[in-house]
Order: C-alpha cells, then structure tokens, then sequence
C-alpha cells in the first residue's frame, strides 16, 4: 500500500493527471520484465547521472525497488533525492540475461510505510523505451548518424581551422564523432571544443569535450569517443527522446510486417 504525503504526494498525483491527458509510452513487454527479473533478484537498481561538482564524472546511486507497475515502478531511498517531475536519468539493472540500461523519467513522489511512524521516500518512474545489455558500465548510448545526422565542429586550437565532423551516438556523459582523418590533431586525452546544433531541448551550443578514446574505422576516418567536462543541459532527456521514437517506429515497422504477412498468408 503506496500513502500520499501531503506535501510531496500532489506533485506525483498532478504529474499522474497531467500524463492521463498525452498519449501514453507503449510500455515494451521485454524492458517491465528486465526491471522484474532485477527485483526478484537484486531488488535494486542503480540510478545514474552527471555529477555536477566533478568534472566529467558520474554519479551513482543505489535505490531499493519497492513495486513494478503496469506503466512504471517505484523505489524507496533513505535519504531524499534532488529530482524533479519530467527528469531524465540512466538506469541499470541487473537480471538473468546480464545488465541493462536504459533512460528513465521521473513521474512523481509517493510516501512508502516504513513499519514505523516515519514513512520512506518513494519515487515512481516511467520504464524506459528501450534496454541494452551494457556489462562495460558505460554511459547508456542511442545512435544518431542515420536519421538526423547532426553536425559538430571541432576546435583544438589549430589555426588550420575547424574540422567537420559527423555525430554517431551520444550518451548523457559524451558522445561519438566521425571525421577525415587527422592523426596530427587528435589524441586521446586531449580537451578540444565542439560547436553542435543538436535537436531540443539541447540546441546549439559551444561545449569543451575531452577524447576518451580514437581510433580509425574501416573507411579510414577517424572515431572520436569525447566526454563532456561539464553536464549538458537538456541531454539525458533529448537521449531518452530519441529512444522513444525510436521505440514508436520499431513496433510500427513490426505491426507492417505483421499485416503484410497476414495479407499474404491470407489471413487479414
């Protein structure tokens, strides 16, 4: 049993009524799974985002996973967490097929009975669009480069100029470039600037990056794994954006195939 708190309880009721009015995420079978294989085995999950007193690092936190819900999931922490309603964060959980992560959002605080006469922080999530098994613990990525190839120019202080360069991924700690080959200019661990007009609620901006890793692909243009040396306004949730498109557009291509297959098999 979930008790309201007068306080905090009427923000999580609100941002509920608010969610009842826009159409709601199509919940995949496959991730509400994920998150009740972790809490019938771990019974926690991690909770993970940029740390913004800490240059380029992240931060982790261990949640206890009270509940999983038919279109989200509730954990308990014993102290209260800065969050507010709409917020992005990475999460990971740990279930029989490994780890996964995947971008959550904040839905609301609910009080969880403790057993005494203090009840327990709870906050309830929406599950994310999509899960990948991620073992490396690093940052969640979402690919980029095919649908909205956006552009970034990256500054390292050379008067040659700006090089070119193509986003592949991005991640709520970094992202991956793709360019003409400069084995002169790059190396990793160098900090260099990136000018990037990405999709809201990110935008245009001017951001130092460090290079994390390099190396060259089979075409014979150099990979850039770069890591924001501050968090990034607006990335976890144009990350978890992405997902959920991406999400909306695998399950309509599979309902095409479906209706075609049955068109074929003349059974539509």
């Amino acid at each position: 049993m979930v008790v309201w708190d007068d306080e905090v309880g009427m923000a999580g009721l609100l941002g509920r009524w608010l969610d009842r009015l826009t159409p709601r995420e199509v919940v995949d079978p496959a991730v509400r799974n994920a998150f009740q294989q972790a809490l019938e085995i771990d019974g926690r999950i991690t909770l993970i985002h940029p740390d913004p007193d800490d240059s380029g690092s992240m931060v982790m936190r261990k949640l206890v996973m009270e509940s999983v819900d038919e279109d989200s999931f509730l954990v308990v922490a014993q102290e209260d967490l800065p969050v507010s309603i709409g917020d992005v964060f990475e999460v990971a959980v740990l279930g029989r097929a490994g780890r996964q992560c995947g971008m959550v959002q904040f839905l609301g605080h609910e009080r969880v009975p403790s057993g005494g006469r203090i009840p327990m922080p709870g906050y309830r999530f929406a599950y994310p669009p999509s899960m990948e098994h991620n073992e490396r613990r690093r940052a969640h990525r979402v690919s980029v480069g095919y649908d909205l190839a956006p552009r970034a120019r990256v500054f390292d202080g050379k008067t040659s100029g700006p090089v070119e360069s193509l986003i592949m991924d991005l991640s709520i700690g970094g992202m991956q470039l793709r360019c003409d080959s400069h084995p002169d200019r790059f190396a990793a661990g160098q900090s260099i600037d990136l000018d990037v007009e990405l999709p809201a609620p990110v935008g245009r901006l001017l951001v130092p990056v460090r290079i994390a890793s390099m190396r060259t692909d089979e075409s014979g243009q150099d990979r850039l794994g770069v890591s924001f040396i501050q968090p990034v306004e607006g990335m976890a949730q144009l990350v978890r954006s992405i997902e959920v498109r991406r999400a909306g557009r695998r399950r309509g291509d599979h309902a095409a195939a479906k209706m075609e297959g049955d068109a074929s098999n003349g059974t539509g």
